[in-house]
C-alpha cells in the first residue's frame, strides 16, 4: 500500500526483523527481538537517552550521531564481508536475548501457573 508515495508496511515487527539484514530502531524494545534473531543492530539514539541495556553487545553498533550512524550503514551495506562478520558475530550471542521456539506463550502460562499455585499455598 502506498500512503503520500511512500510503502506502508502493515506487517508487525516479529514479521519483518526475521526478513532483514540490518535492524535499525531507536531505543527500542524490539531490539532484543532483532538481537534473538541474531541481526546486526544500529542503535541510532537520537534522544540522547543513553540506556547502557545493548553496550558491549556483540552485533550492535550504538550511535547519537547522525554522521556515525551514515558511516556505519554505508560500510554494513557496501561491504557484504563486514556485514557478514558481524551478522555471524551476532548470531554467537542470539541465544542470550530470547529462545525462538514459538512457545513464548506456553512457557508464559506455565510461569503463571507455577507462580499463582505457589502464593496459595500458605
Amino acid at each position: 500500500m502506498k500512503v503520500a508515495g511512500h510503502a506502508l508496511v502493515t506487517k508487525t515487527s516479529t514479521d519483518l526483523i526475521p526478513l532483514c539484514d540490518i535492524f535499525v530502531a531507536s531505543v527500542s524494545s524490539v531490539i532484543r527481538f532483532a538481537l534473538a534473531c541474531g541481526k546486526p543492530v544500529i542503535d541510532y539514539d537520537i534522544h540522547k537517552f543513553r540506556y547502557n541495556d545493548y553496550l558491549n553487545v556483540p552485533g550492535v553498533f550504538i550511535t547519537e550521531s547522525q554522521k556515525e550512524y551514515q558511516k556505519i550503514l554505508h560500510l554494513w551495506t557496501s561491504n557484504p564481508e563486514e556485514l557478514v562478520k558481524v551478522a555471524h558475530k551476532q548470531r554467537l550471542y542470539a541465544k542470550r536475548w530470547g529462545i525462538l521456539d514459538g512457545k513464548a506463550g506456553e512457557r508464559i502460562l506455565a510461569l503463571f501457573d507455577e507462580l499463582t499455585h505457589q502464593a496459595v499455598k500458605y
